[in-house]
């Protein structure tokens, strides 16, 4: 089962967009691989935190999450088909739907052949549990055309490929037309099995349990030597398939009809792309936001300079202010990640770094710049 979204954010349910998208924030700053490299735990306590935003800051997605919880997460899950199906359901369960022929505490009165006591023996079909159309282990029966299912193919994106936009090529599963049974999925011969009958009895004894042919799945006829009752010969082919500009941890691309192929005639699933973004060496990511960490020389940060520095858009010039401090962060706005309409900032967080060679020179002058602090260094540091 998967976690509570709202417990991985640290949010009420009743929580507004601002409060889930600050947390967002929060929690993705502390737990970012960037911030903890060589720390898997804290990398998916990352994914765990973007998986609960990707669904929570979606209007849609969320009102899907309350309702349904877990279920609302599968790939292609249909709110509306869902709701359709609970309503008939309940229906059936209204209809007194369950065992035929009651018995004691069962309507009707008795267990078919039983008599009003249940003596002897009686027929009991699983079809009958479920309703109707189901096989032994509660799965459809494999009669008529069935849609294909839907695939997820992961692809791993650098930082510029997820800002920029990329066209990939990935492989989807294939589908043709069994030429042997032309996608019918039996040559209308009886199934050996059943004989015919879609049936077969799963238990002897008292009882009897009849359940759904597992060589015809229930229709009653011999599957397809080729096909093996699909109706199609499955493969690989290359799909191209464009990643927009703005892609992001967790994204995920649907392809519709390129999923698995479906069966008997059935329409083939959907193809979904999900995105994972490779840390960077130098930038890290926070939503639309990034962050550079741009080393400066002693004298750049000291007298104040003004750098090249790369962004989203290209390179731009950058003013370092005088006496600048390791830590310290300078905002280009505007030129962050842009997705869709909103682009987001970048931000500078400068590293001033010392000389890495020994020069008396630099010794004396840094010696000389002790004068130069208005107050101690270390005055308020205190536990």
């Amino acid at each position: 089962m998967a976690s509570d979204l709202y417990q991985d954010l640290g949010v009420k349910k009743t929580a507004t967009a601002d409060e889930i998208r600050k947390a967002y924030r929060k929690l993705a700053r502390k737990h970012h691989p960037d911030v903890n490299p060589g720390k898997p735990e804290q990398a998916e306590k990352f994914k765990k935190v973007t998986n609960a935003y990707e669904v929570l800051s979606d209007d849609k997605k969320r009102k899907a999450y309350d309702e349904f919880g877990d279920d609302a997460l599968r790939t292609g899950f249909d709110p509306d088909k869902e709701r359709a199906y609970q309503e008939q359901a309940r229906q059936a369960q209204r209809a007194g739907g369950g065992f035929r022929g009651g018995g004691a505490g069962f309507p009707g009165g008795g267990f078919p052949g039983g008599g009003a006591g249940g003596q002897g023996d009686f027929d009991f079909d699983l079809g009958d549990l479920f309703g109707g159309g189901m096989s032994g282990g509660g799965r459809p029966a494999r009669t008529g055309p069935r849609p294909g299912e839907d695939i997820v193919a992961r692809v791993d994106l650098d930082l510029p490929q997820a800002i920029r936009g990329i066209e990939l090529s990935v492989d989807a599963p294939t589908g043709q037309t069994c030429t042997t049974c032309k996608g019918a999925g039996t040559l209308g011969a009886k199934c050996t099995q059943c004989g015919g009958t879609g049936r077969v009895n799963a238990a002897q004894g008292p009882m009897r349990i009849v359940a759904a042919c597992p060589r015809c799945g229930g229709s009653g006829k011999e599957p397809c030597p080729t096909c093996h009752g699909s109706g199609v010969i499955t493969g690989t082919r290359k799909v191209t398939v464009r990643i927009p500009p703005g892609a992001d941890n967790g994204d995920r691309l649907r392809v519709p009809g390129v999923g698995a192929p479906g069966t008997q005639g059935g329409p083939p699933g959907d193809l979904y792309i999900e995105v994972n973004v490779r840390p960077h060496r130098h930038f890290r990511r926070e939503g639309l936001d990034l962050t550079l960490s741009l080393p400066v020389t002693v004298d750049e940060a000291y007298v104040g300079a003004t750098l090249s520095v790369p962004t989203a858009d290209g390179s731009v010039q950058l003013k370092i202010p005088p006496r600048s401090q390791t830590g310290q962060k300078l905002r280009l706005r505007g030129k962050g990640i842009k997705r869709g309409t909103t682009t987001g900032d970048q931000y500078v967080e400068l590293s001033v770094r010392l000389p890495d060679q020994d020069n008396p020179q630099f010794a004396e002058a840094a010696k000389a710049a002790r004068t130069a602090y208005s107050k101690p260094v270390r005055e308020e540091v205190t536990l």
